[in-house]
């Protein structure tokens, strides 16, 4: 824990919040209003809302084909077991890292195509409608061959 030793965790473990439910429409109302006040100019943004992935809430439709966008939960439960184990799993000793990975229950697994390139830089929006309730989100970003970023940076190999 010597990263965390500047860090009062005892406020944090003193009681273990139950995970937020699916947001129901009212609260993708609100989130909606959120996101759109936090929203960055000329950015694709992608919203979480209560810590699950909010497609209706985000700006898909500017991503076109060079990007490909999936919920964690989905790309998961979809797949063969072990195929995805490295979305989960994590090599680090940083016990809170851990943490998050365990509780995980949804995120984003975004998917740059092999050969292309982002055109606008990606926003990720995480709102929080409920109270006293706690969410886990990891999201990973995936760079095919000769992928580029949004300022240029590509992935030769």
């Amino acid at each position: 824990m010597e990263d965390w030793k500047y860090t009062d965790l005892r406020a944090l473990i003193g009681g273990v919040l139950p995970l937020a439910p699916r947001p129901d429409a009212e609260a993708l109302v609100r989130a909606k209003v959120s996101a759109e006040r936090v929203s960055v100019d000329q950015a694709v943004k992608l919203v979480l809302v209560d810590g699950i992935f909010a497609p209706e809430l985000s700006d898909l439709g500017r991503l076109k084909n060079q990007v490909v966008v999936r919920s964690l939960r989905e790309v998961l439960e979809n797949s063969a077991p072990g195929d995805m184990a490295g979305l989960l799993l994590s090599t680090t000793s940083d016990s809170a890292i851990s943490l998050n990975a365990a509780m995980a229950t949804d995120g984003l697994v975004i998917t740059v195509v092999d050969g292309n390139a982002v055109k606008r830089p990606i926003q990720i929006v995480h709102v929080a409608t409920g109270v006293s309730v706690s969410t886990f989100t990891r999201s990973y970003l995936q760079l095919g061959k000769g992928a580029c970023g949004h300022r240029g940076k590509c992935r030769l190999g």
